[in-house]
């Protein structure tokens, strides 16, 4: 099983992927955020391990989509030949709502064209797994059932560090699990979701850092301490990005039950900057990566033990989708 990033807007930040070891997979897609060709090709010449979405359409496929698809998959032929150690892996529909029939039919028309890329079909509900290729579990938003045989999983649609990852590790220690995704709304070029940034994917500009990666990283080769926070407080590993760029963002952020309000708040011994509050909570803020100052950490508030949370996870109030 290898363990990946789904790089997904990775041609607009090149940088951050060569700095991912190689032994970690990427995932692109093709054109949305800008022809990725020559970004995968290069890619492709070091790493193991590469999967590719080809179009999407907002679940709304058609014939006209069927001559593209067959076109990219001439191009991953030729990346593939040249990097015979590297596994490209390419989804000619990510994310649609066709039948299996419909699907096999499609797959084994492009296959013809690309021999040397491995096929797969990415699904959501209304769409159907097939057999005889591999399928794609995407978010939460998947087909009734499992696949058979062997499948990739990916955290698109989730955003990894606010989800309870633990509860999706069943993908990931599960033996036909060939590849898991990390995912954060950053990696498709987003900082936040709020309204002004759903811009078309081509004029975005906001970029995931090394760190962020790192963090995701460290969540899916590692098991949660077993910790203990009160309900009512929240610690989120990973404050949202309001604005870029924010040196405190995606640091740590402990948010206090409604109506609690304290004068000093403490994180493993780091002290939190207060900075503010909303609907009643105060929010105190960390200039440290969560993930970075420890495991199973003390928080303390006005000199009194609250709990213990693991630095690199999310405690409480969990966020299913983005």
């Amino acid at each position: 099983m290898i363990i990946s990033i789904d790089t997904l807007g990775g041609v607009k930040y090149p940088e951050v992927i060569a700095k991912l070891p190689k032994r970690y997979g990427t995932g692109y897609f093709w054109s949305e955020f800008g022809l990725a060709r020559d970004q995968i090709a290069k890619d492709a010449a070091s790493r193991l391990y590469i999967r590719v979405q080809g179009i999407w359409a907002k679940h709304e496929f058609n014939s006209s989509h069927e001559l593209k698809a067959i076109q990219i998959g001439k191009e991953l032929q030729k990346i593939a030949a040249r990097n015979p150690a590297c596994l490209i892996e390419y989804s000619p529909y990510c994310e649609h709502r066709k039948d299996a029939r419909y699907m096999v039919t499609l797959l084994n028309k492009i296959q013809l064209h690309c021999p040397k890329v491995a096929l797969v079909n990415s699904p959501v509900r209304g769409g159907e797994w097939v057999r005889g290729f591999k399928n794609e579990i995407h978010h939460n938003d998947k087909p009734a059932g499992m696949p058979e045989g062997r499948f990739n999983f990916s955290m698109d649609g989730l955003h990894q560090v606010d989800s309870d990852i633990e509860k999706h590790k069943k993908y990931l220690n599960n033996v036909l699990c060939d590849a898991w995704f990390c995912w954060v709304l950053q990696d498709n070029c987003k900082p936040n979701t709020k309204p002004e940034n759903n811009k078309p994917p081509k004029q975005r500009t906001h970029k995931p850092s090394v760190d962020l990666h790192n963090s995701m990283l460290f969540q899916v080769e590692n098991a949660k301490a077993q910790v203990s926070l009160p309900k009512g407080w929240l610690y989120k590993s990973h404050a949202e990005e309001e604005k870029d760029p924010n040196p405190r963002a995606n640091k740590p952020v402990v948010i206090t039950p409604k109506g609690k309000r304290f004068k000093k708040m403490l994180l493993g011994g780091v002290e939190l900057r207060e900075s503010g509050s909303f609907d009643g909570r105060q929010v105190w803020r960390c200039s440290q990566w969560g993930f970075k100052i420890g495991r199973k950490l003390e928080i303390k508030a006005d000199g009194k033990l609250i709990g213990t949370v693991d630095g690199g996870w999310r405690e409480n109030e969990w966020r299913e989708k983005t």
